[in-house]
């Protein structure tokens, strides 16, 4: 008997798989290999089993359980015969086992030997054990009953001893100097377990060991910035130390190479698979071998293939899986074309072929073209013959009948009509077979676990040379191709880039990879941007009418009705993610209206991503893979289509736009709509700003600015606005005027007023020729504008600009002008050095009229004014009552870090004697104004103040708590949305 604990309870009695019949067994079980070989009384045996619900009689009752579990245990013993396994022990039960035959048991003396072989420089033996404990790992202990109380204590300490195995094993993996698969092995751990410092230490020895001295320094900084953000802590002794080491050159750190052969691997415990046998003798003639040579017969399939190449990055989706397998007889594995879904199910037969000890089954259906053929291809696969009397469907249904089979169904989204016929055939409540398929569309079955398979993790768009999923399946497949290149630190980047490219799909990056024997990284990175869909399977690998990404894609969309299809051309023209209410916009009127009911359908095909929003009032989002984009894309192009799409998205960006500044609740959702469809704000700007086939519209770059701010995405606005100006020489005065005004606002945010003046200046000169009517749109401009100037100390500009403000608003008579020229107003009094008394009350008046009006930014300036001329008066306490409610704004309107109040706030805490919060203020206050590209500090005040806080701490204390703030947002001060 051998007893499997290390993952899903099972016994092997004879080489057969047995599990025991019901939960309170199955408990029992676990219960008792917990404690095996020692005696587990009664009593925490009825509590294990029933918990807080024990009545009488359940002494009776576990017997009756016991009796079952002999059964499972010794299912040879005679009748009358005494028990030898599991045996009666003085108002207990003992169940009595060779340690030797308990995987748990078998696993930590593994891990004992390998520690000590690694203390004692015998790296070799060490990786050998390590390696054979590893095997021995199949997932959670004791499941189902690992989250038991009673088991949560020995499950933490094997699966904290598993953690320790796999960190010893990467230890010996560096010490025979076999640094890349060190690296490949650390990056899942790492994921694991992001706050285990020597793994992080690991990594940086094992870069460094590469010759990759930046790379290691990198690594310490992400390590360095996790523990902070996280746990607010910084690294221990070990990463620090090493960190010096790289630093000061120490020659012990010099890159080395493996200087001893491969350890042979372990080899792994037979397990035991029983296939299922005919139910009925047949001739020879009529046998399955025969059967596939006969013309038309379709090729007999076989066991699960070889794994092939290691699979990269799928750690969490396999652990996912091994939860699901069990829920539900029927498991389907749905994603887009290359995505993996074949390599993950090749993966899971393998891994999780001891539950299923009446054998696995993988049925590649792509051999077949047609639905009827499934079952046939499924008969063949098993090795049962078709019969002579009855269907093939009754006969594969008859075979699997209370067997505990897992068949994996691959390919089916052709032939779906088939799949679901044989599901329903084999599958159902009773049911002891498990069906797992991998499509691109689910079978939409009663009871059908659906599991979407999402392409791999790229690197992060802030440190592309950092290692991913992706990047590092591309190195290993490059690696196959050609063994002796080196990959430089620029073609990493670029490998990064091809990796973005084709959006982390597996078989796109394999094919891409494959191209090193032919081409340079910096030509497949070329090739990737032209055309991502070109890439093909190479040499014996290559099958007919599949040999690109093109051709995978395009076998789903022929599957599509006429008005999906429609959609998805149309969808091309969204260059990121959408939501549902702008792909109708552009849609809608060559789907007959239907897009919203159709976008499910695209999701479902995987066509479309779907991400759903996890905040209130945001629409869930869609996008179409690169691949896939660039397949509508060619068809959109060829259908003559391209030119009316990109127009009828253009004017729906246009159409979501207002130029006022109240920021009400119907200007915030629509900012939300302009967040979440960014990518196809910037397409339209881009296209409207740089192309010479269109005439500039600079209105609507001006109209984003207030998005812009409230973003906090005040370089990109620069960038855009000052094309803008650029592009309007010609167009009418008033949006010349409005692109002027927009820059000038911008310019002054980041404290350069010396470049903001001319574009203010030649916002006056044009004001005659503006039609009054759009007047208040550039008075809004010029208003903020003056705010901004107010911040950075530029008070004669700021009364210079706010004169002509109080011109404008008196010939338009605009009543949201006027509320935000009365908010503007307390500001300009503050600086001029009106009486702090009359500012307070002023501000309190305008904050109130700014209420009343629902204009949401004229509040927050008004708030701002009230906390300076409290600030002014002496009372810094009550200046941060008003702190509390510009913060409170901000985040009303969608602004997460808020530089401005922000600095404001830090110097009403320094004045109110709370140093220490201060420096954290000013820390936030610093990182957001030179994110913004503006200057810091931004006012006389803020830098005298900063001083007095920097005098009163420690230097330590103020070091630490102003690095603390540089991480801050406006969420993090604990600011509450108030409600509109």
């Amino acid at each position: 008997m051998r007893l499997h604990d290390l993952g899903h309870l099972s016994l092997e009695i004879d080489g057969r798989l047995r599990t025991p019949n019901g939960s309170r067994p199955t408990t029992l079980l676990a219960l008792l290999a917990v404690h095996a070989n020692r005696r587990v009384p009664v009593d925490a045996m009825i509590e294990a089993l029933w918990g807080d619900q024990v009545t009488g009689g359940r002494a009776s009752t576990l017997e009756s359980h016991v009796w079952r579990l002999r059964r499972v245990l010794e299912p040879d013993r005679r009748r009358g015969a005494a028990p030898t396994v599991l045996v009666n022990d003085t108002g207990g039960y003992r169940l009595l086992v060779d340690p030797a035959d308990i995987d748990s048991a078998v696993f930590e003396r593994l891990a004992d030997e390998g520690r000590v072989a690694l203390a004692t420089d015998r790296p070799d033996r060490a990786l050998q054990r390590f390696d054979a404990a590893i095997e021995l790992w199949r997932g959670p202990p004791f499941t189902p009953c690992g989250d038991q109380p009673w088991a949560e204590a020995y499950v933490a300490r094997l699966e904290e001893l598993y953690t320790q195995v796999r960190e010893r094993r990467v230890d010996a993996l560096l010490t025979l100097g076999r640094n890349d698969q060190a690296l490949l092995d650390l990056q899942p751990l790492i994921h694991e377990a992001p706050f285990r410092e020597h793994l992080h230490w690991q990594r940086m020895l094992a870069l460094v060991r590469q010759g990759r001295i930046e790379e290691g320094l990198n690594a310490y900084r992400v390590a360095r910035d996790s523990l902070i953000d996280e746990l607010g802590i910084e690294p221990g002794a070990e990463l620090r130390d090493l960190q010096q080491r790289i630093l000061d050159g120490d020659p012990t750190l010099l890159p080395i190479t493996a200087a001893t052969p491969t350890a042979a691997p372990v080899a792994k415990r037979p397990t035991t698979t029983v296939p299922i046998p005919p139910a009925v003798a047949t001739p020879a003639s009529t046998s399955t071998a025969a059967a596939a040579e006969q013309p038309g017969a379709p090729r007999t399939g076989s066991r699960p293939p070889r794994r092939g190449t290691p699979i990269i990055g799928r750690a969490t989706e396999l652990h996912q899986l091994a939860g699901l397998i069990g829920e539900s007889h029927l498991l389907s594995i749905v994603g887009a074309a290359g995505c993996g879904k074949t390599r993950l199910a090749i993966e899971l037969t393998h891994r999780f072929a001891p539950r299923f000890p009446d054998g696995v089954w993988f049925v590649d259906l792509a051999q077949v073209d047609h639905p009827a053929l499934v079952v046939d291809l499924t008969l063949a696969t098993l090795g049962v013959a078709v019969p002579a009397v009855g269907t093939p469907l009754r006969a594969l249904a008859s075979q699997v009948s209370g067997r505990q089979a897992l068949i994996v169904l691959d390919n089916c989204e052709h032939v779906l009509p088939g799949v679901r016929e044989l599901v329903e055939a084999v599958v159902d409540d009773e049911a002891d077979c498990t069906v797992v398929t991998t499509s691109r569309e689910p079978l939409a079955l009663p009871g059908e676990l659906i599991y979407t398979l999402a392409p791999l993790r790229l690197p992060d768009s802030e440190r592309p040379q950092d290692a991913s999923p992706a990047v590092e399946m591309f190195r290993s497949r490059f690696r196959l191709a050609e063994p002796t290149v080196t990959l430089t630190e620029e073609d990493l980047r670029r490998v990064a880039q091809i990796c973005v490219g084709l959006d982390g799909l597996p078989l796109a990056i394999e094919l891409a990879a494959a191209r090193g024997r032919s081409y340079s990284i910096a030509e497949i990175a070329e090739q990737v941007t032209l055309d991502p869909t070109g890439l093909a399977r190479q040499g014996a690998a290559a099958v007919p009418d599949h040999g690109t990404l093109r051709d995978e894609i395009d076998r789903s969309y022929r599957q599509m009705t006429d008005a999906e299809q429609a959609l998805h051309r149309a969808l091309a023209v969204f260059p990121g993610p959408f939501t549902a209410a702008a792909a109708a916009a552009v849609a809608d009127e060559s789907v007959g209206g239907r897009t919203v009911d159709l976008i499910p359908m695209l999701v479902n095909r995987s066509m479309l991503t779907s991400t759903r929003s996890n905040r209130e009032g945001w629409a869930s989002s869609f996008r179409q893979l690169e691949t896939v984009r660039a397949h509508a894309r060619q068809l959109l192009t060829d259908a003559g289509e391209r030119d009316a799409m990109l127009d009828r998205r253009d004017r729906w960006v246009r159409s979501v736009l207002g130029p006022r500044f109240r920021l009400g609740r119907g200007e915030i959702m629509k900012y939300r709509t302009l967040e979440a469809n960014y990518a196809a704000v910037r397409a339209t700007l881009e296209r409207e700003l740089t192309s010479d086939d269109e005439p500039a519209v600079p209105l609507l770059a001006a109209q984003l600015t207030m998005f812009w701010y409230t973003r906090e995405q005040i370089v990109e606005a620069r960038r855009w606005l000052d094309l803008a100006v650029r592009r309007a020489r010609n167009a009418p005065a008033a949006d010349q005027a409005a692109a002027q005004a927009a820059l000038a606002w911008t310019l002054t945010f980041q404290g350069r007023a010396d470049l903001a003046r001319p574009h203010t200046e030649a916002v006056t000169a044009l004001l005659d020729e503006v039609p009054v009517s759009r007047r208040a749109f550039v008075g809004d401009l010029l208003a903020v504008t003056a705010a901004a100037a107010m911040t950075t100390d530029e008070f004669d500009y700021m009364r210079t600009i706010f004169d002509t403000v109080t011109a404008v608003a008196a010939d338009v008579a605009d009543p949201d002008l006027d509320v935000l020229c009365a908010a503007v107003r307390g500001l300009v009094d503050i600086s001029s050095g009106a009486d702090p008394r009359q500012c307070a009350a002023g501000a309190a008046a305008a904050h109130r009229r700014a209420v009343d009006a629902r204009h949401v930014f004229a509040a927050f300036l008004s708030a701002s004014a009230g906390a300076y001329a409290e600030l002014a008066l002496g009372n810094p306490e009550r200046g941060l009552e008003w702190s509390d409610r510009a913060l409170d704004l901000s985040l009303t309107y969608g602004s997460l870090h808020g530089a401005g109040v922000v600095e404001t706030r830090a110097n009403l805490l320094a004045e109110c004697g709370r140093p220490a919060e201060a420096a954290r203020m000013y820390g936030a206050a610093s990182a957001q104004a030179l994110r913004l590209g503006g200057r810091w500090p931004r006012r006389a005040l803020t830098a005298r103040l900063l001083r007095e806080v920097q005098a009163t701490l420690p230097a330590a204390d103020f070091e630490k708590a102003y690095q603390s703030g540089e991480r801050l947002t406006l969420v993090d001060l604990g600011a509450v949305v108030t409600p509109e």
